[in-house]
């Protein structure tokens, strides 16, 4: 029985990793139909190399203030919380990278636990700080973004027939709608393997028993959303000029699509929403995917950088215990 389980963990991965290179393909047949390669082209030629340096700096301050709410909300729970703030930040981007080589972007959040776990805290414990972490991360991101998009107003509307074709609507959203229940699946799978109601109730008293922290942490979430979309402004300055609370509108508002459980080499339904809320303040379609590749590229590069230090500090033994067990129980 026990030899059987590593035959069929392996097995559920190959199919996971035949599915999202299927997906991949797909996303990439459907986005070659409808965007000009040679616009795209054009675009990309108009970013210096001084604003993609200027927008890198600006995303990492914003992730360094990312990994200091993770360890004001793990302060007074965690059995050893005084962990460095450089550490949290590489254990973000080394998660970052899992997501994006693992089949289910769950593998990110497990990474972080882990990396927790290996200084001494135990699971429920890590787990539970990383629970309210993520929900001050999206309380307080859809505070934000709704506030930007109401003082945009007008600016902002939805109109899909403008970037997708009509006869197309109905196929796309079948193919997200697959991609949500994919990652329903996945996730569903991963909390049957967990003592799930232990870690949110434990989660929830820790929140109820703290407000003064969670608030302290939900200031600084804020300052790093606000930051992190700020710093498209490096990007949009030479493309699409746009005012700072639109940027902050238009970029944070599609994030919230990432606490989805999906994505297919890091691109999840964050950097669609992405493309469509630029192009619904009337930025053209190419532009807005020239834009967004830029952000996933700057996503990879923090990622890989997250995976060379991991390879000093622990070598390949982290990656190989990834593979080798189940380390949320």
């Amino acid at each position: 029985m026990n030899e059987q389980q590593p035959k069929d963990k392996k097995k559920t991965n190959r199919i996971l990793q035949a599915v999202k290179w299927i997906v991949l393909i797909v996303l990439l047949y459907i986005g070659s139909r409808y965007v000009n390669i040679q616009d795209i082209r054009k675009t990309f030629q108009k970013f210096s190399i001084l604003s993609f340096i200027l927008y890198m700096a600006a995303i990492s301050i914003s992730r360094i203030l990312y990994a200091w709410r993770w360890k004001i909300n793990g302060k007074r729970i965690l059995a050893n919380p005084d962990l460095p703030l450089f550490y949290l930040y590489h254990v973000n981007n080394l998660a970052e990278f899992v997501t994006i080589v693992m089949p289910s972007s769950i593998t990110g959040e497990i990474t972080r636990v882990m990396k927790m776990n290996a200084r001494g805290n135990k699971t429920i414990s890590s787990t539970a700080v990383l629970m309210i972490d993520r929900f001050v991360g999206i309380v307080s991101m859809a505070f934000i973004s709704i506030g930007a998009l109401l003082i945009m107003g007008q600016d902002f509307q939805i109109n899909l027939e403008r970037f997708i074709p009509s006869k197309n609507i109905m196929l796309i959203i079948s193919g997200v709608l697959i991609l949500l229940v994919i990652g329903l699946i996945l996730a569903w799978r991963r909390i049957k393997k967990t003592n799930l109601m232990e870690k949110i109730n434990q989660a929830w008293r820790i929140i109820s028993t703290n407000s003064r922290q969670i608030m302290i942490s939900f200031l600084v979430s804020c300052i790093a959303h606000i930051s992190f979309s700020v710093s498209h402004y490096f990007l949009f300055r030479e493309v699409y000029p746009l005012p700072i609370i639109d940027i902050v509108g238009i970029i944070l508002f599609p994030q919230l699509a990432r606490s989805i459980p999906v994505s297919v080499l890091g691109i999840s339904p964050g950097e669609g929403m992405m493309v469509a809320s630029q192009m619904m303040i009337g930025i053209t379609r190419e532009t807005a995917v020239a834009v967004t590749f830029l952000t996933l590229l700057g996503k990879y590069i923090l990622a890989l950088s997250g995976f060379i230090i991991e390879l000093f500090i622990d070598g390949i033994r982290f990656f190989q215990n990834m593979n080798s067990n189940e380390p949320v129980e």
